[in-house]
């Protein structure tokens, strides 16, 4: 879904292309600022001042935004003939407003549906919805499971849903998933609006099913019944019934599976802190990331926190590092994750709290687990990094100057970092992590190059440049290392 710049007014324009994202009519903005739960602002003329006011009797007639942005606000199409040829004459009745902006806060309350279950204790509801369910389940939020219940008041009636509540934080397949094996296994019991009892063998084929307004859950199955009778080519007719009821949810028992954990800070750890410990969970290296990029670029915590994790993921499909997680199969085993497997891996940092007596001890928190889509079944969770090489891909050459440092190529004028190259890898040969392959080893030593680069006037080299800058050196080091693994197994070289 489309995400709000994060300042303080918001263009007309931008608000409503946010809100029909979830599904809100123009209208409901309007009905908003009309009864004073919403302010806009805008200039009285065309490339006028845009912070006048507008009040909220303005909007006692219907409006409309029109302009190619958008973000001018004149009479509406629903008012009859007279009143629309009375706004015609005399404009000082009817105004038409220019370069409209919206109060980001109010904004914020009319599309998320914060707000809207205000008074209402989810707890001492008879039972929760799907999406009440879920919510509860991802984000363990009692306000937010409010705002989610049947009885809330928004506007329409509407209330929030697990899709709006979660949006681009949370991933919504491996929530779902997740949610539905719990169900499949019979550990939280289901019941229809009959108060009937559901069969834990209903949900193995079953899916949540979004619909498109407004974006409510609910669960769905389908079956296929046939029956197999003389055809002129043979065969049989085939049947397709979709299966689904409204879920009722006991609120007690999700509290009771799921309880509210401790306060804690936003993420527990950073690469720097407690240096005993020498791994850092997947989710905590992303969150220390995303608060990196968040001070350089200025942006929203939900714009950085997607970059974060994809940088993070492309560091360690290249080998700059490597991660560690317990699979499926061995539980009780930290490995590594062969690098062969990472690209065909999705990533989440949600959950994945490894199933040891430790962990059980610290309490819940996450971790960040991995799977295939496709495939073979192929699960990984307690994923974590080690600190030093995260520390080294992400801070390396802090410690120098801010200033760039000019660098000399034999090119009268031209910097190159070739010689960073050069040493990097030699360091890397001397200790014997040097990869066999040389294009394999400029593909480790590129994103060298580019935290290098940012500390000197060096432009920078792609991974094909490196090769050649490195290839030399390379051949030199392979030859030594093979006689070297030849002789210590005893074998002598061919002449």
């Amino acid at each position: 879904m489309k995400q709000l710049p994060n300042t303080r007014w918001i263009a007309l324009g931008e608000a409503l292309s946010w809100l029909e994202d979830r599904g809100i009519q123009e209208s409901a903005i309007f009905e908003a600022a009309r009864d004073e739960r919403g302010e806009m602002r805008g200039a009285k003329q065309r490339g006028g001042n845009p912070e006048h006011p507008i009040a909220a009797k303005y909007f006692n007639t219907p409006r409309r935004a029109c302009g190619s942005g958008r973000d001018t606000l004149e009479i509406g199409n629903e008012v009859d003939q007279d009143t629309f040829l009375t706004a015609r004459r005399d404009g000082s009745e009817h105004p038409v407003w220019y370069s409209v902006q919206v109060l980001r806060k109010g904004l914020v309350t009319l599309g998320t549906y914060e707000g809207v279950g205000n008074g209402i204790d989810p707890f001492a509801e008879a039972s929760w919805n799907l999406d009440q369910a879920l919510i509860w389940f991802a984000g363990r939020s009692a306000a937010a499971v409010a705002d989610a219940s049947d009885a809330a008041g928004g506007i329409g009636k509407r209330r929030l849903t697990w899709v709006l509540y979660a949006g681009s934080y949370y991933d919504h397949d491996a929530v779902q998933r997740e949610f539905l094996s719990h169900l499949e296994r019979g550990t939280i019991s289901v019941r229809t609006e009959t108060n009937e009892f559901v069969e834990p063998s209903w949900f193995q084929h079953a899916a949540v099913h979004i619909t498109g307004e407004p974006f409510a859950a609910s669960l769905q199955r389908i079956d296929l019944d046939g029956e197999r009778h003389e055809t002129t080519g043979g065969g049989a007719i085939v049947r397709r019934h979709v299966r689904s009821f409204n879920a009722r949810f006991d609120p007690r028992q999700l509290r009771t599976l799921w309880p509210v954990p401790p306060e804690q800070k936003p993420f527990a750890e950073t690469p720097y802190d407690n240096p005993e410990e020498p791994l850092i969970s997947f989710a905590d290296a992303v969150r220390w990331r995303m608060c990196d990029l968040i001070n350089e670029s200025g942006r929203a915590e939900a714009n950085e926190h997607d970059n974060a994790q994809k940088e993070i993921e492309r560091l360690c499909r290249n080998q700059t590092l490597c991660l560690w997680g317990y699979h499926r199969s061995q539980p009780d085993e930290l490995v590594a994750i062969p690098w062969p497997k990472m690209g065909k891996l999705k990533f989440s940092v949600v959950g994945g709290q490894p199933e040891t007596e430790l962990e059980n001890e610290r309490g819940s928190r996450p971790y960040g687990h991995a799977w295939t889509e496709r495939g073979p079944i192929d699960e990984w969770t307690g994923l974590c990094l080690k600190k030093t090489e995260i520390i080294e891909a992400f801070t390396r050459g802090a410690a120098k100057p801010a200033t760039a440092h000019y660098v000399e190529t034999g090119a009268p004028g031209r910097p190159s970092a070739s010689h960073l190259i050069l040493a990097e890898f030699e360091r890397r040969a001397k200790v014997g992590d040097a990869h066999q392959s040389v294009a394999a080893e400029a593909r480790h030593l590129e994103p060298t190059l580019m935290v290098c680069g940012q500390r000197t006037s060096a432009p920078p080299l792609k991974a094909g440049r490196i090769e050649n800058v490195i290839r030399e050196n390379h051949r030199r080091w392979k030859i030594d290392h093979q006689e070297a693994v030849m002789a210590a197994a005893g074998v002598r070289p061919r002449n």
